[in-house]
């Protein structure tokens, strides 16, 4: 899971003036949005990969957020709208911009860096605050978010590093989603796991390893809520979703593979279930690919 570490630098390095005009970059017949985004595949390691996105929020600028890479204009996203792209690995500038007019001011002053890894897929997310500086997300809650979002279509790329994406084809592996019911793991209110919990986590231990022909990343996530509707406290949430880890890691599934997201899906649609589907806030979530 790729996560960008971001640094703030105060300088003087003007933003591109040509880039700057974005009103003559829009084209009136082209849509505003083109297709709803699909899965992430991933890409070779000469290439870093950027899905940069803006949800739908009651507290949203009313403008549209100007993306800039490196200094120059990429595109303007509207709420419910994505882009894609790649950029060689190293260091590159990222930021979306609330402020309007020719000038841009300010445009010079806030930009943020960010050290991009080759193969690596980094998903970022508007600040709807207004702040420049792009929200990190972790894969798992961005790819949830951007299932009904849609790439936006209405402006040409003038970012001249941005490359054209190449995939890896043999990382690429669908994700695979698994659900336990919680009441099959643990009593109501303990974080003790039962023995049928054991068994069941044997067994999703071993569907894992005959489902994917390569295990890459393994997803513990937790839930919001026990058996029974109540809201569980962080602590058991958290002292659950390690014991399902250490459960896993015991029968073999590799221990720098498999990470605790902190995400809480109440909607989840289960792929597999581990004995009897229960409804999403009684499941313990597992995600692999």
């Amino acid at each position: 899971m790729a996560i960008i570490r971001f640094g703030w630098r105060c300088g003087l390095a003007a933003l591109s003036l040509a880039a700057a005009a974005e009103a003559a970059i829009h084209t009136p017949s082209r849509p505003l949005f083109a297709e709803k985004f699909d899965i992430t595949l991933p890409v070779v390691n000469q290439l870093a990969q950027v899905i940069y996105y803006r949800e739908r929020s009651e507290f949203q600028q009313l403008t549209g957020a100007n993306v800039y890479v490196d200094g120059e204009f990429h595109t303007t996203l509207l709420p419910g709208g994505y882009t894609a792209f790649c950029l060689r690995p190293g260091r590159h500038q990222l930021g979306a911009y609330f402020t309007q007019g020719a000038h841009y001011p300010g445009k010079n002053t806030h930009l943020y860096q960010a050290d991009l890894q080759g193969g690596s897929t980094y998903f970022l997310r508007v600040n709807e605050l207004g702040v420049t500086e792009p929200q990190s997300v972790d894969r798992i809650q961005a790819e949830a978010s951007l299932q009904s979002i849609h790439r936006q279509a209405h402006m040409l790329n003038r970012a001249t590093q941005i490359q054209a994406c190449a995939y890896d084809r043999d990382r690429e592996q669908a994700t695979r989603q698994y659900t336990i019911d919680i009441a099959v793991l643990f009593s109501p209110g303990s974080s003790t796991l039962s023995e049928p919990g054991r068994e069941a986590l044997r067994d999703l231990a071993l569907t894992i390893r005959q489902d994917l022909n390569r295990i890459n990343q393994v997803d513990v996530l937790s839930q919001s809520r026990d058996q029974h509707g109540n809201v569980l406290a962080d602590s058991l949430r958290q002292q659950r979703a390690e014991i399902i880890r250490n459960q896993l890691i015991y029968n073999a599934v590799p221990s720098e593979l498999v990470a605790i997201s902190a995400t809480v899906q109440s909607d989840v649609k289960p792929q597999t279930c581990i004995g009897e589907c229960a409804v999403p806030q009684q499941q313990i979530v597992v995600y692999a690919r």
